[in-house]
């Protein structure tokens, strides 16, 4: 990132300049021109506060202090971009998941007939009524449990969030305005059946992406966002988190592991 910070007094009085970010001191300035540019400095996602120190030829000091949030996009093994938002203390992906590749460069099996889904027991992934140009882009990848299970399904440095991590998401949106309304903050505002839009508060693009049930058939697209964690239920199911029209709440239910869902990730 860059960010460009200056002093400058109309009398020429600045002696020194101090920056501190995070208050640990950064840089000292001691002669003019009192300008501070913060390039490629290792500072991590999430919110930093920089503050300013400026001493005159009298030995006072004034000083300034700012705010910055970062944030950045990931890419996964495809190539594929993403971009990544913080709610509360966790970074998450703001799409859907659409890697055909697992984070080491295997490839995940394309299964695209009912037959083929139903009778998978290993990784795979499908495009929603297998039309990948119609979909990729805006729904993503649909994958089965398997393939979350791999815990190789996101890119290096993140995981699909485990089921108490999508449940303190939820329980963070109830704490801050939107009690009973969680999913309608994270859903698009556009592209939900029957005008069942969210208000979208903190860009997460809950977008209504289907599901393919363990038997091969596709459905919900434009009424259901179903996405994985990575806890098993019991032996033949796993947890889900779903967000559905008509249903302000972020819903939590499960799913048998050959079903294809969505998947977000989330930061380690």
């Amino acid at each position: 990132m860059q960010l460009e910070i200056t002093a400058e007094a109309f009398d020429g009085s600045i002696t020194n300049l101090n920056i501190y970010i995070d208050n640990e001191a950064a840089e000292s300035l001691t002669s003019p021109p009192y300008i501070y540019t913060l390039i490629g400095k290792s500072l991590e996602m999430g919110d930093h506060t920089i503050k300013v120190i400026a001493t005159d030829d009298k030995s006072e000091n004034s000083f300034d202090e700012i705010q910055i949030s970062l944030s950045t996009t990931i890419k996964d093994a495809d190539g594929n971009t993403y971009r990544t938002l913080k709610i509360g203390d966790q970074w998450w992906t703001a799409e859907n998941l659409r890697t055909t590749k697992y984070n080491d460069g295997t490839p995940i099996p394309l299964k695209s007939s009912s037959s083929a889904w139903e009778a998978s027991f290993a990784g795979a992934y499908c495009w929603y009524e297998n039309d990948k140009n119609t979909y990729k882009d805006t729904y993503g990848a649909l994958y089965n449990w398997y393939a979350v299970e791999t815990e190789k399904l996101c890119p290096q440095g993140w995981h699909v969030p485990k089921n108490g991590e999508w449940l303190k998401l939820r329980n963070y949106l109830s704490a801050n305005g939107h009690k009973d309304t969680e999913g309608n903050a994270l859903k698009t505002t556009t592209g939900w059946y029957n005008d069942g839009n969210g208000t979208d508060d903190y860009s997460f693009s809950g977008i209504p992406s289907g599901y393919r049930n363990h038997k091969g058939t596709f459905g919900a697209g434009g009424a259901y966002a179903d996405w994985w964690t990575s806890s098993e239920q019991i032996s033949t199911s796993a947890w889900a988190i779903d967000l559905i029209y008509g249903q302000a709440g972020i819903l939590q239910g499960g799913g048998y592991k050959e079903c294809g869902y969505s998947v977000r990730c989330i930061k380690n």
